[in-house]
């Protein structure tokens, strides 16, 4: 069993009765000096009993990864001491280095240097520096010694340049995360590229959180406060005044609004992930985290955590709701290490390692910096765990008993013994070179290094004492600068030349070294290929967009819109709630197509349309005195007779759910068009038009189109086996519904060139049917198309006001799918 220094006490129990030692072998392979996993279970003792009851044991002395040099500095340090490790059980044995390289190094060249932090510039008043100047002094001086370390080293001889070492090469170990942001902050300054290396998982990340806002956003589209949330992540973007709606122009928050209702949609319709690259490509979500200082790092969680999300949905089949409840499961869960690793980067092979050392073992690298190996190991609880003194070293839990006193000795001890275990697997991560820090630190007086460095000096009863934490303490804090620094000074000469000892130097002592200016002629490249602009994914709304200004037609293609868009005034309604008054813009019309999209039309529950409107209006923010209004909207738009092409007739209350399909989208390929080519077919299959539409095409200017067509049908129903297109309409044309006769639709469906558009979706059902039912004919099982102007709508007219239908020319559909789509048949 391998790393067996990691058990605790329950699983060494169990091995030992799956393993009796008369019946079978148990190899136990461990290192009782690279214990460091207490705070994770592991319990050393556990480790100390297995050795004393092995029948044989074995240790391995030649080190195969480090130089000579460095492995004769641990040396000196560990065999410095009686009793290294506190316990007497963890002895050192000297290393010696697998690879016969010669002698030692001489003092000039040594393998560990030891800043000392305790001269005057440091500690001008011979008090203890703080631990949080410290942190910062330090970080200063680390990262302008790997600036000089990486700095292009210049052959004056032969004019080449080259690198002493690579930022790769270079680890620096610390203790919390908060000192390893501490670090980067200043290898940053210094434009040292780094990576950190979190002992937590993704899901702890930044970019976690952020994904957590958007996703609770995009499925409660209509919740102003997620929203709002949303909008303001780095990810999205929005800054705090654009989303202050008294501010910008309305209409920027409802584009935004829109692209959240369509993120929405596609994720309940198609899944997560199709959503989720809509929305990441749609809010330029890359180029944006690319842009900050940690970007790549930022980005790489971004897709990893998409990535999770992904494979969950499909596993879990979460659907939209579980899958957020298990992401915010896995946000709150505090577990340190999971499956869901941060993802490394190629880039950060090229970056200085700031890792904790904890999460060090097992690794090596170059040259490794161990800057805060000065932490303290007194204890200030109120409960104290620890072993006891029996020859089992039970673990122990004291909670305020008389002995507590006592009992703190011992878990300081333990804690002191961890830290010098913590030091030496530090220490043994470095290849070739080492730094460690020293000095006046507050909390260093109870460190591992003081233990080490200075303890050694005084009679060993001193180091068999019980209290052995305040003793060491008492010990540094009576000793003078100058004594500290003959300590070490003792030690490198013990060490022969392979540990230095050296101020740690200040900022202001760094000499920056600037890379060598290459001269270079600089040049712009020239494209020199060609980009298909004419491929693309085109739809009813791109062409229409590309249209040229009304000014430059004759008067024959214009319509006056404003001649049946005049809100006249109503005598008969005092304060003007009914649907004509209701108000009018892009929200409006979102509100009323969501409405419909989750209205049951054949419901008998007299609650359905009541609860569905209140919470409607609510969700987008409109009064509740539009209630009663939109309701006998509804009613009338679900009433209303219509007379179908077949010359029968179908109300929406009729149809049922299973029946109909919401926001159907559509593909299909597309080959090479152009505005011409639609008006010749418009020209040449158009009976008794009356709107002057085929010349209006002429008026759209989109470029050469080919590629993919998309679009997304309101409702696709069908009715006594007959496939009908529905379109809602929340245009307001005025107050009256007079306004909403067949002349001003027939002007409002050429203007709008809605016309186009139902005939691209009368292509696209057309396409779709035809490839699915058997026998099918557009003449019999196609119904027509119909739009619903839904503020016109009055059944007990007489008039159809506010309704358009139409069926289009077979002749016209198949025209169009000759020309629009690849290897169209007719037949």
């Amino acid at each position: 069993m391998d790393e067996f220094q990691d058990t605790d006490t329950l699983q060494y129990d169990i091995f030992t009765k799956l393993f009796p030692s008369k019946q079978s072998i148990l190899f136990m392979i461990g290192d009782p000096k690279q214990a460091i996993y207490g705070f994770r279970g592991a319990d050393i003792f556990s480790y100390l009993k297995a050795a004393r009851h092995a029948n044989s044991t074995y240790t391995l002395l030649e080190n195969w990864r480090s130089t000579p040099g460095l492995i004769s500095a641990v040396n000196t340090l560990f065999s410095h001491t009686h009793n290294p490790f506190v316990f007497e059980q963890i002895r050192f044995d000297k290393g010696v280095s697998g690879k016969k390289t010669g002698p030692v190094q001489k003092q000039n060249s040594a393998s560990l240097t030891l800043w000392y932090v305790g001269n005057e510039k440091h500690t001008p008043s011979h008090k203890s520096v703080s631990k949080s100047d410290a942190e910062s002094l330090i970080a200063k001086a680390v990262a302008g010694e790997i600036s000089r370390l990486t700095a292009p080293d210049r052959d004056q001889q032969h004019q080449r340049v080259s690198r002493r070492a690579k930022p790769g090469d270079i680890a620096i170990l610390v203790r919390t995360n908060r000192q390893a942001q501490i670090i980067q902050k200043g290898l940053s300054s210094k434009q040292i590229p780094s990576v950190l290396y979190h002992t937590g998982n993704v899901f702890h990340t930044h970019e976690a959180m952020e994904i957590e806002r958007i996703l609770f956003s995009i499925s409660e589209p209509n919740n102003e406060q997620r929203f709002r949330a949303a909008l303001v992540t780095d990810a999205v973007g929005v800054v705090g005044k654009e989303i202050d709606l008294q501010t910008p122009e309305v209409s920027w928050w409802e584009r935004r609004l829109i692209n959240f209702k369509e993120y929405y949609r596609i994720w309940n319709q198609h899944g997560f992930i199709r959503m989720f690259r809509q929305f990441m490509t749609k809010e330029k979500v890359s180029e944006r985290l690319l842009s900050f200082p940690d970007g790549e790092r930022r980005l790489t969680n971004f897709l990893h955590l998409t990535e999770i999300l992904h494979h969950t949905s499909l596993e879990k089949k979460t659907g939209m709701k579980g899958l957020l409840k298990w992401l915010s499961e896995q946000r709150s869960s505090r577990v340190p290490e999971s499956e869901f690793h941060l993802l490394r980067l190629e880039s950060d092979d090229e970056a200085v390692k700031i890792i904790t050392m904890h999460r060090s073992k097992g690794l090596e690298y170059k040259i490794v910096f161990c800057p805060f190996a000065w932490g303290g190991s007194h204890i200030n609880d109120s409960e104290i765990v620890f072993h006891n003194a029996s020859q089992n070293k039970e673990l122990t839990l004291d909670i305020g008993s008389n002995q507590m006193h006592q009992h703190v000795a011992y878990a300081q001890n333990e804690r002191l013994a961890e830290n010098l275990r913590l030091l030496y697997v530090a220490l043994t991560r470095a290849i070739e070179h080492c730094y460690l820090v020293w000095g006046r630190m507050r909390s260093a007086e109870s460190s591992a290094l003081a233990y080490l460095f200075h303890f050694h000096l005084h009679a060993k009863d001193k180091q068999k004492s019980i209290d052995l934490v305040p003793s060491l303490s008492k010990t540094f804090l009576n000793k003078s600068d100058k004594d500290i620094y003959n300590d070490l000074q003792y030690l490198s000469k013990e060490s022969e030349g392979a540990i230095e000892v050296v101020p740690m130097p200040l900022d202001s002592d760094i000499k920056e070294i600037a890379p060598p200016v290459k001269e270079e002629k600089i040049s712009c490249r020239k494209f020199s290929g060609k980009i298909d602009s004419e491929w693309k994914i085109s739809s009813y709304t791109y062409w229409v967009s590309q249209k040229i200004p009304e000014a430059e037609f004759p008067d024959r293609g214009r319509h006056r819109y404003d001649e049946w868009n005049i809100h006249e005034p109503r005598e008969d309604v005092v304060e003007e709630t009914d649907i004509f008054s209701f108000p009018k813009g892009v929200r409006a019309g979102i509100f009323f197509h969501d409405l419909f999209e989750h209205l049951d039309f054949a419901s008998s529950d007299p609650n359905h349309q009541r609860t569905l409107v209140e919470d409607k209006l609510k969700a987008y923010g409109f009064a509740a005195r539009w209630q009663k209004p939109v309701r006998s909207m509804l009613s009338n738009v679900l009433s209303m007779p219509i007379k179908t092409a077949r010359k029968g007739k179908l109300t929406l209350n009729s149809i049922h759910r299973e029946d109909r399909i919401n926001e159907m989208e559509f593909y299909f390929p597309l080959n090479p068009i152009t505005p011409r080519q639609l008006e010749r077919i418009f020209h040449a299959h158009t009976d008794n038009d009356v709107t002057g539409f085929p010349e209006r095409i002429e008026s759209l200017a989109f470029p050469v189109s080919k590629g993919y067509m998309k679009g997304y049908i309101d409702l696709v129903f069908r009715h006594n086996g007959r496939y009908y297109i529905l379109d809602w309409k929340s245009n307001f044309l005025g107050s009256r519904l007079e306004n909403y006769n067949s002349e001003a639709l027939d002007q409002m469906m050429s203007r709008e060139y809605y016309l186009l558009q139902y005939h691209l979706y009368t292509l696209a059902l057309h396409q779709y049917l035809r490839l699915r039912l058997p026998d099918y004919r557009y003449e019999k099982d196609f119904g027509g198309t119909i739009y619903m102007f839904i503020r016109g709508i009055d059944p007990d007219q007489s008039h159809e006001f506010g309704l358009y239908k139409d069926f289009p020319n077979a002749k016209l559909i198949h025209e169009l799918g000759k020309s629009l789509i690849p290897g169209y048949d007719p037949n």
